[in-house]
């Protein structure tokens, strides 16, 4: 394939991201928030797929041959697609949750630079790294839950979608679209982008015609 059809593709799949999450915001607004974070999560999987794109574009811009088969391949995971689309990491806490609140709390009073300084934030670091890890297989679970009606674990009840707590809707459709709007953000500020990496500054720039990317977030603002 090449390089410039890639790279289009990835345009394609973040603007579908932004797409998706305007749908979701309307959703929430008639209060179907189940409906609402599966578009949600939708539009994170085609976060991912923009950077599973980007990243084989990068591989036929260097020359490599790159296939129909394994842009199918590296786009059909999942998992995978959330994980490529987690561009940032999000804790919520309250004073004295206990856990992370408190190693926060104890690492903002350390002294920088020594012993009990060191680490606490080892442990910090630890904690996010565990996050990361389990986090889109979190969410991916979560776009199952809120599709469909399932059996509990312990086969006493029901798991009904639409009974998705509106906190946990909130929570997930800022986290996405935040990811979106980085991302966005990115590929738009071409003049920035040309710092770190001017290859993809100058192919974005070439393609005069480029649908213009969703910005979400302000519908978001006027409805929470």
């Amino acid at each position: 394939m090449r390089a410039d059809v890639l790279m289009r593709g990835a345009w394609y799949a973040v603007k579908q991201s932004g797409l998706l999450l305007t749908n979701a915001i309307s959703l929430y607004s008639t209060k179907a928030y189940a409906s609402a974070v599966l578009l949600a999560l939708l539009a994170r999987e085609e976060l991912g797929k923009c950077n599973i794109l980007l990243d084989l574009w990068r591989k036929a811009s260097g020359g490599a041959d790159v296939s129909v088969g394994e842009v199918q391949t590296a786009c059909e995971d999942h998992v995978e697609k959330q994980r490529k689309g987690q561009l940032s990491t999000m804790y919520r806490t309250t004073k004295g949750a206990g856990g992370f609140a408190n190693l926060l709390q104890e690492r903002s009073k350390a002294k920088p630079g020594t012993s009990e300084y060191a680490e606490l934030d080892k442990q910090l670091k630890e904690i996010d790294d565990l996050k990361v890890k389990r986090t889109p297989g979190e969410r991916h679970s979560t776009r199952m839950k809120v599709m469909y009606v399932d059996l509990n674990d312990t086969g006493t009840d029901w798991s009904r979608p639409h009974l998705l707590p509106q906190e946990e809707a909130i929570n997930c459709i800022t986290d996405a679209i935040n990811d979106y709007s980085l991302k966005q953000d990115r590929l738009t500020q071409l003049d920035i982008l040309k710092t770190f990496d001017p290859a993809l500054a100058t192919a974005i720039s070439g393609w005069s015609d480029r649908p213009a990317l969703p910005t979400p977030i302000l519908l978001w603002q006027s409805c929470v």
